[in-house]
């Protein structure tokens, strides 16, 4: 005999949501949990009673209606208590009545909370299941002082702010909601197909529940060509077809570690050889040195930039001067930028004004050479903080390339990158002081820094995440995790990254040393070094955070004289920040704009 039909559970978990809010009502709802549902085999309260109970709490649990005052709930439980008014459920009444009192302090707060463990129990991941307020106790705790302190713990109207709680990992997923199943519904009905089909498919391309969803994504992208064919090695096919393959593979958003694309230049390699020795191929010395240039490119992502040197030397010396290959260029460009990364802006700039470099430049290569001139310029305007520079003449002549406003300001629009945006948002939170929120996105970018292989990146989010953890106290592990990473900071010496890496190493030597003589001794070293780089890459602004933080470590050190002059390259530093923050143009800035414009002009009239 076949079991009866059973109708398929539902895969919503009803206490999924995008957010959860701490209201006042919610901590009388945790009151009447705690004081009237106990075990059965201990509950003294009557039957009907408890029965009433529990449809006036389902009711304000679900939330399908707004919430009530404490006077109406109170009301409805007198009215269901009313026949039974003696005993359990009498003392019932009595206790509710005495919650306006009840919490007058944070500490009485928390006392209430430590008493109820099971209501704030903390869930494996595998658990859906959850409570109305589904945070920990503490977390509670801290958003019901607000309400306390508000005097909003009672409120009859509850016209208030709501009172964000830290979301956990479950809170964070988008789970699947009915809205598209009814847009897919009201397709049928209406004969809309395009409508119907779209909505079908944006029902299933929701989460369902933790476990595999391999056959729950079966309808094709959005995208179509989303993710790139990579070549296959075949004997006919040119190295460059395979060459080609790793920028599809450098790509972030397509989610391959950099490994694969050494394999792919190794592959590339391979083929040339047949290439030229079986094939018969036509030798060209710009593809001969184009998987040098190519491995520059990767150990720059992969954060060796000493090794990236070594690839562009190896096409700088081989290559023809002052003709059009566009390999050698690439190289010129990729080490100017490095150069002008390091502080020396005029230098990287001068050595793409050197007419050996753009002299046989076609049209197409003419937009990287002025666009590389111009991200320079762009790099020097934002580290010195000269906003009305960068927005009011340097945007307006920007050529034609890659640009992401990201880079230079703090922009709205996402890079699309699952390393640089995260750690985007945690730098904007530590702006505005609320690095605590932004641990969350700071592991997210390093579980893919590390994945795929993107090193210097991964460092600059381990040195976000010692700084973020010093705001919870955590200061001997934070000074742990800088130390394990600073010999592949001090090696690489990119000055930028080494210079808050040591601010922050500075500042977690004296958290964690509780600010004895012997740490504040330590540090010393770390923020000299940490203001004079900042002082060569012309950062003002952080140079000023180093400087003050030197000054207070220097005077609590008792050293009064090192820090009245530190004190005074202080002040020395506030006077440039504020006079390079008006400065629109420069006159040596206008003069290399106008050779850019007059080697395009001439290259245009050949």
């Amino acid at each position: 005999m076949p079991p009866p039909h059973q109708p398929p559970p539902n895969p919503v978990s009803p206490y999924a949501r995008a957010s959860h809010v701490l209201r006042p009502h919610h901590i009388l709802l945790l009151y009447i949990f705690a004081l009237g549902f106990q075990p059965l085999d201990e509950n003294l309260l009557p039957g009907p009673f408890m029965l009433a109970l529990h449809r006036i709490m389902i009711r304000e649990v679900a939330e399908i209606t707004p919430p009530r005052s404490y006077k109406q709930i109170l009301t409805d439980i007198k009215q269901a208590a009313l026949p039974r008014a003696d005993g359990p459920a009498r003392a019932f009444i009595l206790r509710l009545e005495e919650v306006p009192d009840a919490f007058t302090s944070p500490d009485a707060l928390s006392d209430f909370m430590q008493t109820l463990p099971l209501l704030f129990h903390d869930r494996d991941d595998e658990e859906t299941a959850r409570f109305v307020i589904p945070s920990p106790d503490l977390t509670c705790q801290n958003g019901m002082i607000k309400c306390i302190a508000n005097r909003l713990l009672i409120d009859l109207g509850y016209g208030i702010a709501d009172y964000q709680l830290f979301k956990t990992k479950l809170d964070k997923t988008d789970y699947a909601e009915a809205e598209t199943y009814a847009l897919f519904m009201k397709g049928l009905v209406t004969g809309d197909s395009n409508v119907a089909n779209d909505g079908l498919r944006r029902f299933f391309e929701q989460k369902f529940h933790e476990g595999s969803e391999s056959l729950l994504h079966r309808l094709p992208p959005l995208e179509p060509g989303g993710r790139p064919i990579i070549n296959e090695v075949q004997p006919d096919m040119h190295p460059l077809e395979i060459l080609a393959d790793v920028k599809k593979l450098m790509n972030v958003h397509h989610q391959q570690p950099l490994a694969l694309a050494y394999e792919r230049i190794v592959q590339a390699i391979g083929l040339y050889d047949h290439y030229i020795d079986v094939q018969g191929g036509q030798f060209v010395e710009s593809e001969q040195l184009a998987q040098h240039a190519v491995q520059s490119v990767l150990w720059n992502n992969f954060g060796c930039t000493k090794l990236a040197r070594i690839e562009e030397d190896i096409v700088i010396a081989f290559s023809e001067v002052g003709g059009d290959d566009n390999t050698r260029l690439t190289v010129t460009l990729n080490r100017a930028y490095h150069v002008a990364r390091q502080g020396k802006y005029q230098a990287a700039v001068a050595s793409l004004l050197d007419p050996d470099v753009w002299r046989g430049l076609s049209l197409a290569d003419y937009n990287l050479w002025a666009f590389e001139i111009w991200s320079i310029l762009a790099l020097r305007a934002c580290r010195r903080r000269q906003q009305r520079q960068l927005k009011d003449y340097l945007i307006p002549k920007r050529p034609n390339g890659p640009h992401t406003a990201r880079e230079y300001s703090w922009g709205r629009d996402p890079m699309g990158c699952t390393i640089r945006d995260p750690l985007y948002d945690a730098m904007l939170n530590r702006m505005c002081e609320q690095s605590h929120a932004s641990v969350d996105q700071l592991l997210t970018a390093l579980w893919h820094a590390e994945y795929h292989g993107r090193y210097n990146l991964y460092r600059t989010a381990i040195i976000l995440l010692a700084d973020a953890g010093l705001e919870f106290g955590l200061t001997k592990w934070c000074k742990r995790l800088v130390d394990e990473v600073m010999p592949q900071i001090m090696s690489e010496n990119d000055l930028e990254q080494k210079a808050f890496a040591e601010y922050t190493l500075a500042r977690c030597i004296i958290a964690a040393g509780e600010a004895t003589q012997s740490a504040l001794e330590e540090a010393v070293p770390y923020l000299e070094d940490a203001a004079q780089c900042y002082c060569i890459l012309e950062m003002y602004s952080a140079q000023c955070d180093v400087l003050f933080l030197l000054s207070v470590v220097l005077h609590n050190a008792g050293e009064l004289e090192r820090r009245d002059e530190v004190a005074r390259e202080h002040a020395e530093a506030l006077e440039m920040r504020a006079r390079v923050h008006t400065v629109v143009m420069e006159s040596w800035i206008e003069d290399t704009w106008a050779i850019v414009e007059g080697v395009g002009a001439a290259l245009a009239s050949r």
